[in-house]
């Protein structure tokens, strides 16, 4: 409060500044103690105004410590005391009048502390602070009316209940304006700049009009009314709360003269009612429509700077970015953009606009655009998010899209006026994701597509067969497969050149297309092979029929672009399914009878025959062997090394299942695991190859060999429930860290990771156990399945490394493995590394850990960590 009075001192709590303050204020309250025994009502002593009533109030309110306050008490008694003493007031009752002042500044000053403390360092800003100053100069007002009233009936045989009610009016009048004008002044004096002159030109006009009005002979007191709302809309309630308290001085000074309209009242007391009740209007009406005014003027300032400020949030923002209203009718529209906005729609501001955003998208994408908004809306969700097409004409591609809900509060320009309804603002934010989508296709179109014909390939033709195959019992649809072979298609590529030969395939391979299609999938597994998976296929003669029209067609002479002529005949093995039909083992069966039909001369079809292969492809017999197996510990592992080549050391293991079968010898997983993995055995099976597994690694680590081991995680495991707690229970069984534990799921089964399973694999990684990605490159998962899912490694599927020394697509496909995993931070693994000039390759790409047959066979033990060596390194 020091500034209120210009005392702030640099060593506060000093006796300079307690002298300073018990002076200035004892002056200020001697003179308006002065001016209130100056408004007394002949003949009676009652005063019209009472100044000091406010002015006790804020010196006790000022008063920091106990001694200022104390200095207080006594000057306001000893002062009113004096002042009484000297202008007629007998000795005693003029020393009680000071304890009355007394009693009307501590009540006042005591509530003011206990509401508003915070009033010293600012003044009041909304009608409830008007209220409690109100409130306060009444409280007080009472106080001092009853001890007042009760000092006048007995010093000066006064009516109690008259003196009571003149004397406490009077004081709630005087300390709500006074006090009003004093907590106003320091703001008012230190705006004055900002105000310039137009707000003290205006005071001064309405304090002139005020004064000529009351000095007119004619009862025109109430058209300063009028006066008070024009400076309160006009200069605010700190400037109308100075000029009310003018006013009132100006108001009492006229009645005193015998001037206004309420000098004409005979009663003294009627004048000092009738005179104050004047000046309270005045200053209800000015400082409530100032503090409304200001009120308004500060949400208008506050709605202008927040608008402002979310244009430079959008502006600085490198996201493109709009700003979109929905009105209670449902109306959409967008009014603001930032230039990153204007930049992707390649459209001008001024067409963003005002138009619905929904006409940004292409058709297809408009309803997903609409569903995210009314989540919105509704209240379903605070963000939405989604990958949409923008149209053509709003600069076209594919964009992210994000929605987010903007908070009302924090937005004052949604409120709707008295409507009581309000609109939705949402912030919308896009990416331009057209390269990363190219990028993606690309990508998946390499990894399912043969590279020479462009056909499917086996991974992209498997999952068909798979689909299908699911289909077969619901639709009750025929399938089959053919699979097609050229017959001594060698002595070509020996006799006329692998061009030559090349040139041959990609010619069957359309004419094959053609011929199929669009009701089947034709692809190409590998050298000279296709197969046609045949959705809706007839009968088995229908089916005759059509395989030989296919032979008839692909042993037409191929012309090559020298003008000569290849000829070329073709096997085909086909394989029908029916409602049991398993699709791992379709292919199988139309692989059996292909080679049947090479066995009967080439250049013919063949159907397979169960009752001839019943005893090698019965899969219940398959799954009695297996369970012999499982029971007689016929599965063991084998670890085959990963090798980082950058320093010739073993960096992990990986464990592969082998059956050791009595008379077939030792079978790979692919010789059994199609009927293991529908079966319930593969969740015994499973479990024990995890377990060996991780015993085997912690074996090592305890010799001194710490080497992470990756094992290999089916379909049938991951969809099993309590997967997290099955290989924590292992991990702490065998004593290995769970850092020390790679799990790898084919890239495949990344589709199928959705809902709990995405809980577990992200349990599991916080625990330490890391995810590798096998077989990358074979599958069409996005690459969002990558970022998504806690993903640690992918292993590059070994069909690309085969190819990528011939193959300029494969070797691109392999340069954007590695980069991509770089760039998202995670490990990446080639597969497959079978000779010296593939490693090279690799190595000139950024590949650093790879596995093969040139690095390490699979052997029962993990090698050693020592050095990879000449074979390793060659």
């Amino acid at each position: 409060m020091e500034r209120l009075l210009g005392l702030e001192s640099s060593a506060p709590r000093t006796r300079t500044r307690s002298a300073a303050l018990a002076l200035g204020f004892a002056v200020l309250f001697a003179l308006a103690f002065l001016a209130g025994r100056a408004t007394r009502v002949p003949p009676a002593q009652l005063a019209l105004a009472w100044p000091a009533a406010g002015v006790v109030i804020l010196w006790l309110l000022v008063a920091r410590s106990s001694l200022e306050r104390l200095v207080a008490c006594v000057v306001v008694i000893v002062v009113s005391g004096v002042l009484n003493q000297l202008t007629g007031t007998e000795p005693l009752g003029a020393w009680l009048f000071g304890l009355v002042n007394l009693s009307h500044g501590a009540v006042g000053a005591a509530l003011l502390h206990r509401w508003r403390p915070a009033w010293l360092r600012s003044t009041w800003t909304t009608l409830g602070d008007v209220g409690v100053l109100l409130a306060v100069a009444a409280a007080a007002a009472a106080t001092s009316g009853l001890l007042g009233s009760l000092v006048a009936w007995w010093r000066f045989d006064e009516p109690f209940l008259e003196g009571l009610l003149i004397i406490g009016f009077r004081n709630v009048v005087s300390s709500f304006v006074v006090l009003n004008a004093l907590l106003a002044l320091p703001k008012l004096w230190r705006t004055r700049r900002e105000r310039g002159a137009e707000c003290p030109l205006t005071m001064a006009a309405a304090l002139a009009v005020t004064g000529v009005l009351l000095w007119l002979p004619w009862p025109v007191d109430f058209a300063i009314v009028p006066i008070v709302v024009v400076v309160a809309l006009r200069c605010g309630a700190q400037a109308t709360s100075v000029l009310v308290a003018l006013q009132g001085v100006l108001v009492v000074a006229a009645t005193v003269a015998g001037n206004g309209q309420f000098a004409s009242l005979d009663d003294p007391q009627a004048r000092v009612v009738a005179a104050q009740a004047f000046v309270l209007v005045l200053a209800v009406v000015g400082v409530v429509l100032a503090t409304l005014e200001d009120a308004r003027d500060a949400a208008l300032v506050q709605s202008r700077r927040d608008r402002d400020q979310l244009q430079d949030h959008m502006e600085a923002a490198l996201l493109a970015s709009a700003h979109v209203v929905v009105d209670p009718d449902g109306f959409v529209h967008v009014d603001a953009v930032n230039t990153a906005l204007v930049t992707l729609t390649r459209r001008p501001r001024h067409a963003l606009l005002g138009v619905d955003p929904r006409d940004w998208f292409v058709d297809d994408d408009v309803e997903a655009f609409r569903q995210g908004i009314c989540e919105l809306t509704l209240g379903r969700a605070l963000g939405w998010r989604t990958q949409l097409r923008l149209d053509d004409a709003w600069g076209g591609g594919w964009v992210d899209v994000a929605l987010a809900l903007v908070d009302p509060d924090l937005d004052p320009s949604l409120s709707l006026g008295g409507s009581g309804a309000s609109s939705a603002a949402i912030t919308l934010q896009m990416i331009d994701v057209t390269a990363q989508k190219e990028a993606e296709q690309a990508l998946a179109h390499a990894a399912l597509h043969d590279d020479l014909t462009g056909l499917a390939n086996r991974a992209l033709w498997a999952d068909s067969l798979e689909r299908a195959a699911q289909g077969v019992g619901s639709e009750r649809s025929a399938l089959a497969v053919m699979f097609i072979d050229v017959d001594r298609f060698k002595q070509v590529n020996d006799g006329r050149g692998h061009a030559v030969g090349d040139a041959v395939l990609v010619e069957l391979a359309e004419r094959l297309s053609a011929l199929v299609g669009d009701g089947a999938t034709v692809a190409r597994l590998g050298g000279d092979e296709f197969v046609v998976l045949c959705t809706s296929a007839g009968t088995r003669e229908e089916l005759a029929a059509e395989a030989q029209r296919i032979m008839d067609r692909l042993s037409e002479p191929v012309v090559l672009q020298d003008g000569a002529a290849v000829s070329v005949t073709v096997s085909i093995g086909i394989a029908a399914a029916d409602e049991q039909a398993e699709a791992p083992l379709l292919l199988r069966h139309a692989d059996q009878a292909l080679y049947a039909a090479k066995d009967r001369g080439r250049g013919r079809a063949e159907f397979y025959d169960p009752t001839v292969h019943a005893g090698i492809e019965s899969s219940a017999r398959l799954l009695v062997d297996l369970e012999r197996a499982q029971a007689s510990g016929e599965f063991s592992l084998v670890f085959q090394p990963i090798v980082d080549v950058a320093t010739g050391y073993l960096h992990a293991v990986e464990a592969l299942l082998r059956w050791d079968h009595p008379i077939r010898g030792q079978l790979r997983p692919g010789d059994f695991m199609p009927v293991l993995e529908v079966s319930d055995l593969m969740h015994q099976v499973g479990d024990g190859v995890l377990r060996a597994a991780c015993a085997h690694a912690a074996s090592l680590a305890a010799q001194g060999t710490p080497v992470p081991v990756h094992v290999n995680v089916s379909a049938v495991e991951l969809g099993r429930a309590g997967l997290v707690a099955r290989v924590l229970s292992v991990l702490d069984e065998v004593g290995l860290p769970p850092s020390m534990l790679v799990l790898e799921i084919t890239e495949t089964q990344l589709l199928d990771v959705t809902g709990g399973l995405v809980v577990d694999l992200f349990a599991l990684r916080d625990h330490g156990v890391r995810i590798a990605v096998d077989d990358f490159g074979t599958g069409y998962s996005t690459l969002a399945h990558l970022v998504d899912l806690p993903v640690d490694v992918v292993k590059l599927d070994g069909s690309f490394v085969a190819r990528m020394t011939h193959s300029r697509r494969a070797r691109s496909v392999c340069a954007g493995v590695v980069a991509m995993a770089q760039g998202i931070g995670i490990d990446v693994v080639a597969e497959g590394v079978e000779t010296a000039e593939q490693q090279t390759a690799l190595e000139s790409l950024g590949y650093r850990l790879l596995q093969g047959y040139h690095l390490g066979r699979p052997a029962p033990a993990a090698p050693p960590t020592a050095g990879v060596g000449a074979q390793g390194r060659g």
